[in-house]
């Protein structure tokens, strides 16, 4: 988990939007076809690779777009703060394991309500 000292964003942001890419760019540069000794794969099973990893992966940046898109909000910049926040229940489900964090929440019973979550929100 990070800190909760709120400084640390500032140092962290900034590093990861650098180094990311950087990594990514010159992991792709670099990019030599696996082996096993001195067997080299063959292209229809790297291509199977890689179209196995983009299947699973194509879903976060799919999801995100449609909560953003589903959303209530005037702005692009409000729709996705109110996509990103989760739901006022949100927590443990069973009582016995909600701590004094959890007190002033509502009860897990009700179930979520946007409409409370964009109010408050726009507030």
């Amino acid at each position: 988990m990070l800190p909760c000292d709120p400084d640390y964003g500032k140092l962290i942001r900034p590093c990861a939007m650098t180094s990311h890419p950087v990594i990514l760019i010159w992991s792709l540069a670099t990019l030599t076809p696996p082996t096993y000794g001195s067997v080299e794969y063959p292209v229809w099973a790297i291509a199977l690779g890689w179209c196995m990893i983009i299947f699973c992966i194509m879903w976060i940046p799919i999801v995100a777009i449609v909560r953003v898109v589903q959303v209530e909000g005037a702005t692009l910049c409000q729709k996705i703060s109110v996509a990103c926040t989760s739901a006022p229940d949100w927590g443990p489900y069973l009582e016995e394991h909600r701590g004094e964090r959890y007190e002033n929440k509502p009860d897990s019973t009700e179930g979520p309500s946007c409409m409370k979550l964009l109010v408050a929100h726009e507030m």
